[in-house]
């Protein structure tokens, strides 16, 4: 079984607002496809207050997407389709 399950942002994001409800200064370093995906997350990161200006855009690429497949006793596996951002 495959999950088509769109999730633009991960950890390092959900954990920059703590970061910045402490004082800090946050800037993330990152690099996304020029394409949809991609300007939707730097869109959502932007809508957070966070820096982006250390996110990379790069043409001809598309953004990260990580396939998860569940195994019969819903075990995960994943991959990454390459190229990518």
């Amino acid at each position: 079984m495959y999950l088509l399950l769109k999730r633009k942002l991960g950890c390092s994001v959900k954990c920059c607002p703590c970061f910045q409800s402490h004082g800090n200064a946050v800037s993330m370093i990152n690099a996304v496809g020029k394409d949809k995906n991609g300007q939707e997350i730097l869109d959502d990161i932007n809508d957070s207050n966070i820096d982006t200006s250390l996110i990379q855009v790069i043409a001809n690429q598309l953004t990260s997407l990580v396939k998860v497949h569940l195994d019969e006793n819903g075990s995960a596996s994943y991959s990454v389709e390459m190229p990518c951002a």
